[in-house]
């Protein structure tokens, strides 16, 4: 298959690698984290990042991950289904400035990339990768937290950062654009943004969230790290706008916030696509709510 592992997001003071199926601040290549931060240092805030989804098909829970493994195939699904491997199922990376790079000249409009009012790529930012990949081919369904049928989901992802001073130029944003192609009707559907944030030394690492922000953190446990020493940086993945729903008032529509935040550590990962769907609902991976200080007696 046409897997990139190689392009990386490095327009302003951060380095990430995003690939085309699925993963991203992860280097596939050498296995080693993949979320730069100062750009051209060697220290690193994030090992590994990608989608979840999950939802139920007549009643029977569909998973598809990207973690440590990936559920999703390169390029656009087509007639229901995967396409076979086509070398145009690349990264395409865009730049403010540059008109005659391959990826500008060359944007895959066919596939659903994005196109202004002139039919020019449209860039969101000072730098973008655009790529399209689906889950719905049932070969790469092996990860054992999902390990399901496909759902036949197909997401267009534009991933944008902006070359400033100030917080733009610590963010990188991922855009999704899910589109269902499979023909199965989606019920209770769940996406969430799964992370494994070493934040420099991952031995001393804790993690909240922010309900108002729809922001979940990763942040030192004392005032010296092994890669950062005393001047540790903190790394969050917000929601700055979730799905967008009817309301049930004809044209009047809500934006979702973050639904759950949920955590587990080395040991206690999800081993089916049952305990998976739970995490994702902010549950125990048994299904139980999660309780204060994980005591029953302690309020959920």
């Amino acid at each position: 298959k046409t897997i990139d592992n190689a392009t990386r997001m490095d327009v302003n003071n951060l380095d990430m690698f995003v690939t085309n199926h699925g993963s991203y601040a992860w280097d596939l290549t050498t296995g080693n984290s993949g979320l730069i931060y100062p750009k051209g240092s060697t220290k690193t805030a994030v090992f590994a990042a990608g989608p979840w989804i999950g939802a139920k098909v007549a009643g029977d829970i569909r998973i598809a991950v990207g973690e440590y493994s990936q559920e999703f195939s390169p390029g656009p699904m087509a007639g229901g289904t995967f396409q076979p491997d086509n070398a145009r199922f690349k990264n395409y990376k865009i730049v403010r400035g540059d008109v005659t790079s391959y990826d500008y000249v060359n944007w895959p409009v066919q596939d659903g990339a994005p196109v202004d009012s002139l039919g020019n790529p449209a860039l969101l930012g000072d730098a973008m990768i655009w790529s399209v990949y689906n889950d719905a081919d049932p070969s790469v369904h092996t990860n054992d937290a999902g390990f399901t049928d496909p759902l036949g989901v197909e997401i267009q992802q534009s991933t944008f950062a902006f070359n400033r001073a100030g917080a733009l130029g610590n963010i990188i944003f991922i855009r999704y654009k899910l589109i269902n192609k499979g023909g199965n009707q989606l019920d209770s559907m769940f996406v969430s943004a799964w992370s494994d944030p070493d934040l420099g030394g991952f031995t001393d690492d804790l993690v909240g969230c922010d309900t108002t922000l729809s922001l979940g953190y990763c942040y030192n446990a004392t005032n010296s790290d092994a890669q950062y020493g005393g001047a540790t940086p903190a790394v969050g993945f917000d929601f700055f706008r979730g799905p967008i729903v009817p309301t049930g008032t004809p044209g009047v529509n809500d934006t979702l916030g973050m639904g759950s935040f949920n955590k587990y550590i080395n040991g206690t990962d999800p081993h089916s696509s049952n305990e998976t769907y739970n995490y994702m609902l902010g549950l125990n991976s048994d299904g139980t709510p999660v309780h204060v200080f994980g005591d029953t007696t302690q309020p959920i």
